[in-house]
Parts: C-alpha cells; sequence; structure tokens
C-alpha cells in the first residue's frame, strides 16, 4: 500500500505456491506469527486456542508448557496443524468472541471447550449455552451459564487474562459438562492438583 501511494515502481521477487512449512524459516528477523498467517475471522484467539489444543491431543512433541497448560513455544506450523485438524475452533471463535464481549469470559479457553463439545453428542446445546452466556436473562440462579458468567464478571482481571488461561478453562468446562449433561451448579471453583478438566463426552477421542 505504500508502495501505491508512492507512485514510485519497485521491482520485487514474488514466488507463489510456496510449501507451508516455508514460512517457518522467512522473516528470521522478526518471525512470523501463524495468527498473520491465518486468513480466517479471530484469526489471533484461534491461534491461541489451537497452541492449547495442540498439546493436550499430543499433535507435536516436545511442548513448552506454562502452568502446565499452554504451549509458549509450539512452531508455526504446528499452529496452523493444529488449525486445520480442528475446524471447529474457526467455527466456534465467533461465540467465544460474543462470550467475552459480554462478561469476560475467556477466549481461548472458551474455545478449546467449545471446540471439544462440538464432536460430541451434546453439540446441539452449544446454540443455548452461547444464547445464555451472551445474553445472561431469564435464567436459573444454579444455571451453569449464569454461574460462570457470574464468577468471571467477579474475577475478570484474572481469568480474563493470560495467567489464568488453566483455572479459566476448568471453571469453563466444569460449567459446560453441567450444562450438557442437564445438571444445576450451586459453586464454581478450580481446586489444587485436580489436573485439566476433561469436556464430557470427549473420552472417546482423546488420545
Amino acid at each position: 500500500m505504500g508502495i501505491k501511494h508512492s507512485g514510485v515502481s519497485v521491482e520485487m521477487l514474488v514466488i507463489p505456491n510456496c510449501e507451508a512449512e516455508t514460512f517457518d524459516v522467512l522473516d528470521s528477523g522478526h518471525r512470523r506469527q501463524a495468527a498473520q498467517l491465518l486468513k480466517i475471522p479471530h484469526r489471533v484467539i484461534v491461534a491461541a486456542a489451537a497452541r492449547i489444543i495442540g498439546q493436550m491431543y499430543k499433535m507435536w512433541d516436545p511442548v513448552t508448557l506454562f502452568d502446565g497448560f499452554y504451549d509458549t513455544k509450539a512452531a508455526t506450523s504446528d499452529i496452523l496443524r493444529a488449525v486445520a485438524a480442528w475446524p471447529e475452533l474457526t467455527t466456534m471463535a465467533p461465540i467465544a468472541a460474543a462470550s467475552y464481549r459480554a462478561s469476560g469470559i475467556n477466549q481461548p479457553t472458551h474455545l478449546v471447550v467449545l471446540a471439544q463439545a462440538a464432536r460430541t453428542e451434546h453439540a446441539e446445546k452449544i446454540e443455548d449455552w452461547a444464547n445464555g452466556l451472551i445474553s445472561g436473562a431469564n435464567m436459573d440462579a444454579k444455571d451453569p451459564r449464569l454461574v460462570l458468567r457470574n464468577r468471571f464478571f467477579r474475577d475478570r482481571v484474572v481469568l480474563g487474562t493470560s495467567g489464568g488461561r488453566r483455572s479459566s478453562y476448568n471453571l469453563i468446562a466444569k460449567s459446560w459438562n453441567s450444562w450438557a449433561q442437564g445438571k444445576l451448579l450451586g459453586t464454581l471453583k478450580t481446586l489444587d492438583g485436580e489436573g485439566i478438566i476433561p469436556v464430557v463426552g470427549t473420552e472417546k477421542f482423546k488420545p
């Protein structure tokens, strides 16, 4: 765009149809991030979610984990491969984004829960789940969606940031599991040493 506005012709090298792996070694002075290469809406949260779901499902090795959960050094090619293997990350991203705007629910961790849920027998419940999180209206005090909303409203500064990814993931997974199984939820908290909460219905396809 700068060249266009300058009105000056510039000769440039263009090489079409490169292999995807080529991008790992381009611009080595400042490495291209996966989110910069994804040509999709919500690409930043999709790439962040791919770092989580990729290591959860052992899509690459080794992993460098932050807080035992988020891979901080996954290769760009690994992230792009995770996005391709989990198209649900792209399709569910608008829900994660809208829920964040409405109640501050962490987007990447919510997206990882949604992507997994979309592959289970409870997938048809995602729409109502999203409507409740976004509106916050006409729900029982123990509705898992309202309980989750209130928890993020209360602790938004901690749970809505990267530092609280594992905690926020577990809270979202617990709430979703209760909602998917038609259960009310009285309290919502994380416990020391509880590990990563599995999304209900994923037992069939986890490695």
